[in-house]
């Protein structure tokens, strides 16, 4: 199993061929809080376990004291055990090998009735035959057997009595598929998150997988649609997830700084507008001196190929920044855009380090770059390479 989807199936990882599995989820004791089978959905707050064997826990019986159990048996260097009758009594001890708080043992063949108990015996109690003679306390006083309810395997006491205890039964899980008697954290809990594209003409990318709480992963390819224009990615709701140039929008329920806030799988379904007008390309050229820095000044020139699409109605102006590869503006005055003539501008490129740097063109509607919608945007890469600036391709 490489990948699960999202109908019922919330979760990749890898899991030994052939195993039967199911999902089990545990609070920080350790108390299991879900176990599932194909519907697991993910339990905000909760760490999800390795992939543990549906069969594995088949013939155990466990049983899980309350404290003062605990208490007891701390003090007086006791023994937990279980006392079943098969025909004739059977005594099994009962250890917490995984440090759980929960004791287990082998749960004799036909023993299908049990009572839960302390006893302070050095002997081994497996071989004790029907010797109470060590007993200290028990969950049923009464000496009376409980019979083990069909489907069950847990004994929880629920009460904080210190011997004839009371409790519920329910059903648990324990051994890990990696045979190694640890719980060991599986990490590969994602969501799917599926693109509907709406009549793309060019497909883009058609799903990314997240991890709750994760920062939200790069969309590589956005469609196209002839004679349209993306307008983003939105839920069924009509909640914008992501905007016209592929970018993850923060949203209540969904996104937040960034990070996926949803315990689900999601579709979400792409926006197609009319044709505005856009920035196709940008040429740049430099003019530099050698080396670059603040006694001896470069600059790069850059100018824009813009298609109206028949728009001329639209009132735009052209915004410019110079960015850092990863995409942080580059600050300070002196590395804003200058006017040359029409719609050339040049950029300082002094005392910048050798590496890669983008000039950003977009189209704002209105006539300021601190109003308006972006209806368009290009990015060129150029590279400064010993103090010699060298323009690259890039979109």
């Amino acid at each position: 199993m490489d990948e699960l989807g999202c109908t019922n199936e919330y979760y990749k990882g890898v899991v030994p061929e052939g195993t039967s599995f199911q999902f089990v989820s545990r609070d920080s004791e350790k108390n299991v809080v879900q176990t599932k089978g194909a519907d697991l959905q993910y339990v905000e707050g909760k760490t999800l376990y390795n992939l543990v064997s549906a069969a594995a826990s088949g013939n155990k019986i466990f049983f899980k004291p309350n404290q003062k159990w605990i208490d007891k048996a701390s003090k007086d260097k006791l023994h937990f055990a279980g006392r079943f009758w098969t025909g004739s009594a059977v005594w099994k001890q009962m250890t917490d090998n995984n440090g759980d708080g929960i004791y287990d043992c082998e749960k004799p063949t036909n023993g299908n009735e049990v009572i839960f108990c302390l006893v302070n015996t050095t002997n081994n109690i497996e071989n004790w035959g029907d010797n109470w003679a060590y007993k200290q306390i028990q969950t049923n006083g009464d000496n009376a057997y409980k019979q083990i309810p069909n489907g069950s395997n847990l004994f929880n006491i629920t009460d904080n009595k210190e011997d004839q205890a009371i409790g519920t039964w329910s059903t648990h899980a324990d051994t890990p598929v990696n045979g190694e008697g640890e719980w060991t954290t599986f990490t590969g809990v994602t969501y799917r998150i599926t693109f509907n594209q709406q009549d793309a003409t060019t497909a883009g990318t058609t799903h990314v997988d997240v991890a709750y709480h994760a920062s939200m992963p790069e969309i590589e390819k956005l469609p196209t649609q002839t004679e349209k224009k993306f307008g983003g990615y939105y839920t069924e709701a009509g909640v914008m997830l992501v905007n016209a140039f592929g970018e993850w929008q923060d949203a209540m329920g969904y996104i937040a700084s960034g990070t996926w806030e949803s315990e689900a799988c999601l579709t979400l379904y792409a926006h197609w507008t009319d044709l505005t007008p856009e920035i196709t390309d940008v040429t740049l050229n430099a003019e530099i001196f050698e080396p670059v820095d603040e006694d001896k000044k470069g600059f790069v020139t850059a100018v824009p190929t813009i298609n109206k699409h028949n728009n001329n109605s639209l009132e735009y102006i052209v915004c410019w920044k110079l960015l850092y590869s990863n995409g942080r503006e580059v600050e300070g005055n002196k590395y804003q855009a200058t006017v040359v003539e029409g719609s050339k501008v040049k950029f300082s490129i002094a005392g910048l380090a050798t590496g890669n740097y983008i000039i950003r063109a977009s189209l704002r509607t209105g006539s300021d770059c601190n109003s308006g919608e972006e209806i368009s945007r290009f990015d060129k890469q150029f590279s400064i390479v010993a103090n010699r600036i060298v323009t690259v391709n890039y979109t």
